[in-house]
């Protein structure tokens, strides 16, 4: 098993990639052209934003225990 503190370095990547991939995917959301596709792209951004949040809370409970 990996030692706490060397979780934290992996933790913090996970909620900045969710978060960018939610940038995207929302802003993909609101382009005109695809207008066809926007329900389901705002929901996965959300979804990421979310889980993303969730990430967040994990990576600085990792960073507190690595302190």
């Amino acid at each position: 098993m990996i030692p706490l503190p060397e979780w934290h370095p992996m933790a913090v990547h996970f909620p900045l990639a969710l978060t960018v991939t939610a940038v995207l995917t929302l802003s993909a959301a609101r382009l005109r052209a695809l207008e066809r596709h926007a329900a389901a792209l705002a929901s996965l951004g959300t979804w990421n934003l979310v889980l993303g949040a969730l990430g967040v809370l994990f990576a600085l409970g990792t960073g507190l225990a690595a302190l």
